[in-house]
């Protein structure tokens, strides 16, 4: 009877205000008793109000006593009293003792002693989002716990990139009482590109040194600290402070959006965060509704599962979100739902901030009879019941990055821009997990992890981008949603530039400065590639709409690029697919650094531009010899190597001519073209074996590599084998085998996938043989890669290394293979250091290609 009672009375607390201790004054709170970061490099702090000093969406001020020394930003956001903090960024400049100060009206300045040390680390700093954590002492079973290390990366051109090849790992001490989640396993890996990681298990209250108190280290682990001048060491150790709590406690619901101000821009989305934080009570549900106050203003998005077009988008006033946490077992808790993600529409907006609220309603839902144990404490978590939020209209501003594009080709071009995806959160500064941790197979470079319904509602995407199911045909309960960067709009309307000479052989699209930028160590504004497509006749193909879409045809010459607000920006030219253009990709303002790879312009013909200047100039002139092939296909392609390489166009012609020879394509009366490849029609057919025979003459399109001839057809349908010369089935030995792993293809090698593992990676890593390293040359009379290899691929020097020489050759400042990025990739900032953010601007100019029919 007591049990139920108990429930009964609880249910009546539906909606109302959480309650919290009340102080007789209010004080602001920098969670550290001091900050310490490296010159060059940053440190997250967060921010609280606390006390009942009428703390309601409060501005607090930032600033550094001492400027030269020191920079915050943001250097402001807005705080109530009990809220969730706000995390700001202090950037060491040079190395010193300063003071970061945060005040706001009605209370008392607040400070803390930060000194910058001189810089070390290149990579980044490690952090955890909390460095002190609570737990129910009182609890008789092993009390489940979840910590998230972060890696905040280093500012200035000199910072260098965790590649994912190659991850750090950090791990925490073992100590009496902490039992570690996956097996035992107490570490996780942080890299550039999955800046964040989880170490979860459960607390023992009877074994651990104190109930009252204890500590644990997080401590960098592996290759990374090896040696006498490794980049990490106990220098970058992270303190975890342990504080049981002998009552239990519901803990707080949050709702927030990803703005340390509360401000939502027109024209852009933005996440809605609820998540539940510090409840140790045993078992816990609520029903969250939020809702917004002005649905003409302000409502939520969603796209329904198997549409991706933008007029598919779908829009509602209010959300409710489920949550569950069971704190009785490991299993229990790893499957409780903590958080729930959305996306916020903006639909009004003014230039001063047009206020904006969302109403929260908390429903306590009870457990089943069944499941409901005799003595289980229920309550009301805290909770706003409201959110204010500002519509910003900044349309008129002009902070932020252009981009121009100029065609000093003979053509008519269209420029398309494909966006990357982007990393959820699960809150405003917590990158959620990646699509797959423990996968060994290397996965390309960028976000990795869900949205929307593949994460169960989970996480939301970060402000600038939209949770979508992505590619040009998405499977109803089969394609993932995920975060992509929403596509910026060209001045020109359309991206097509006419001729070079002609009015309106350029344009420019424009990045906003606060697109992208969140509380977290990720402030990433925008990330994707720009590419090229020829307009025959003046007739350009189709901009494509759908998010995380290329062109059908992929053999185009790629400008890649990630913008980041808080460091350098990382871009680099790719012909790892094929040529079409000539594309040159650096800063607008020439810049001169001291470092070959550090704003410089990739696939610049004619210096000066940057320091590319000390880079040899790429001609973008192709000739491909019998040379680009395995040593066992020279004899096969003698008749006519280019002709491997070339796609061509045929036209209308009813049967275009064969060809095994350019002569061919030349002389014949009637021939459906002057250059002799494959067919461009039948190449994406899906059917297309390219065997010899099936080469035919017409008008030159583009060069396709190695690489993408197997990703045409990677021999899925065995009714059309892949014929092409590159060798792609042979298999080379893995001795001994890795991981049951007992041989790797040449096609695994050109895509470098399948375990393979990059050849720049010191140390190599430990088990794999050196046949399975995917690179392995230092680029010998062509250009000087930033550092030199580690392991060299034997198969792969001897099978791959041969078929994109000649695209080195031609370019090389240019991404030839997966792993060419010491000869490849670029960084670049402009203000960082004075202002706290990245405003460097670029130009892209196109250009055609040179090329040799042979």
């Amino acid at each position: 009877m007591t049990r139920a009672l108990l429930v009964t009375a609880v249910i009546f607390l539906t909606g109302c205000q959480g309650s919290g201790t009340s102080n007789s004054t209010g004080t602001i709170q920098i969670g550290s008793d001091s900050v310490e970061v490296r010159a060059g490099e940053a440190r997250t702090v967060p921010v609280t109000l606390s006390g009942n000093n009428g703390g309601i969406n409060r501005k607090i001020t930032l600033s550094v006593a001492d400027p030269t020394i020191a920079y915050v930003a943001p250097n402001s956001c807005v705080l109530s009293s009990g809220a969730d903090p706000c995390t700001v960024t202090v950037f060491g400049k040079q190395a010193g003792s300063t003071v970061l100060l945060a005040e706001a009206d009605g209370y008392a300045r607040s400070q803390v002693a930060t000194s910058v040390t001189p810089p070390t680390n290149p990579y980044g700093t490690i952090s955890v989002t909390s460095a002190t954590q609570s737990f129910y002492s009182g609890a008789s079973i092993g009390y489940p716990f979840s910590i998230t290390v972060q890696l905040t990366p280093a500012t200035g051109t000199t910072s260098k990139k965790i590649p994912n090849d190659n991850p750090l790992t950090v791990l925490m001490n073992p100590v009496p009482g902490i039992s570690y989640a996956n097996g035992g396993v107490q570490q996780c890996a942080l890299t550039t590109d999955a800046p964040t990681c989880t170490l979860s298990g459960t607390i023992d209250a009877t074994l651990v040194t104190s109930k009252k108190s204890f500590t644990t280290t997080i401590q960098p682990t592996g290759s990374w600290v090896a040696g006498v001048n490794a980049p990490f060491g106990p220098q970058d150790n992270v303190t975890i402070t342990w504080n049981g709590n002998p009552d239990q406690s519901p803990g707080t619901i949050h709702v927030a959006s990803q703005n340390g101000s509360g401000q939502i821009y027109l024209g852009m989305k933005a996440p809605l965060f609820v998540y539940l934080k510090d409840d140790t009570l045993a078992q816990s549900a609520y029903w969250v509704t939020v809702t917004s106050q002005d649905p003409s203003a302000l409502v939520f998005y969603a796209y329904p599962d198997g549409s991706n077009s933008p007029s598919s988008m779908q829009t509602m006033p209010s959300v409710t979100c489920a949550l569950a946490l069971d704190n009785t077992s490991p299993a229990s808790y790893a499957s409780s739902v903590t958080s729930c993600g959305y996306g916020l529409l903006p639909l009004k907006g003014t230039a001063a901030g047009l206020d904006a609220s969302l109403s929260v309603a908390v429903t306590l839902v009870p457990p089943s009879q069944s499941n409901n144990q005799v003595g289980l404490l229920l309550a009301m978590p805290n909770f706003p019941k409201t959110v204010n939020l500002k519509l910003m209209d900044n349309s008129a501003l002009t902070t932020g990055r252009t981009i121009t594009f100029a065609n000093d080709s003979t053509d008519t071009v269209a420029i398309g821009v494909n966006a990357g995806s982007a990393n959820a959160y699960t809150a405003p500064n917590a990158v959620a997990p990646g699509v797959d941790p423990t996968n060994p197979a290397r996965t390309k470079a960028g976000a990795q992890s869900y949205c929307g319904p593949t994460s169960n509602g989970k996480n939301a995407c970060p402000i600038g981008s939209t949770c979508v199911q992505g590619g040009a045909g998405v499977a109803k309960g089969k394609t993932p949603y995920m975060c992509f960067w929403d596509k910026p709009a060209f001045a020109n309307g359309t991206g097509i530039l006419p001729p070079a000479g002609q009015p309106g052989a350029s344009t420019t699209l424009f990045i906003p400065q606060w697109s992208g930028i969140t509380t977290g160590p990720q402030q990433i504004q925008w990330s994707g590639n720009y590419y090229v497509q020829q307009c025959p006749g003046g007739n350009c193909p189709a901009s494509i709409e759908t998010p995380g879409t290329g062109p059908a045809y992929a053999a185009n010459s790629l400008a890649e690029v990630t913008y980041q607000h808080n460091t350098v920006d990382y871009y680099d030219v790719s012909i790892i697919n094929g040529a079409n253009y000539g594309l040159a990709f650096g800063p607008t303002d020439p810049v001169s650094t001291a470092k070959n790879y550090a704003c410089g312009t990739p696939g610049e013909r004619v210096p000066p531009m940057g320091v590319s200047a000390t880079l040899p100039n790429s001609s973008w002139a192709f000739a491909p010899t019998t040379a680009s092939f395995p040593p066992g296909q020279t004899t096969a392609v003698s008749d006519s190597p280019s002709s491997y390489f070339a796609i061509v166009d045929p036209g209308t012609a009813p049967t275009p001519t064969p060809c095994t020879t350019q002569s061919i394509c030349t002389s014949t009366t009637g021939s459906s073209g002057p250059v002799c490849g494959w067919n461009k029609s039948k190449v994406l057919s899906g059917q297309f074996t390219f065997a010899a025979a099936e080469r035919v003459c017409g008008n030159f399109v583009s060069w396709a590599t190695a690489d993408q001839i197997w990703g045409w057809n990677g021999n899925q349908n065995t009714q059309y084998l892949n014929q092409a010369p590159f060798d792609f089935t042979t298999q080379n030995a893995i001795s001994p085998p890795f991981n049951g792993q007992s041989s790797i293809a040449v096609s695994d090698l050109q895509l470098c996938i399948n375990n393979s593992f990059s050849a720049y990676t010191d140390p190599a890593p430990t088990g794999q043989p050196a046949v399975m390293a995917c690179g392995g040359t230092n680029w010998a009379g062509i250009t000087t890669p930033a550092v030199t290899y580690t392991t060299q691929g034997p198969a792969w020097v001897k099978d791959v290394l041969p078929t994109i020489t000649w695209l080195k050759q031609a370019c090389p400042t240019c991404y030839t293979y997966p792993f060419d990025d010491m000869s490849s990739t670029f960084t670049c900032e402009k203000d960082l250091i004075q202002d706290g953010s990245n405003n460097q601007n670029y130009t892209i100019r196109i250009s055609n290609t040179s090329d040799t029919f042979n």
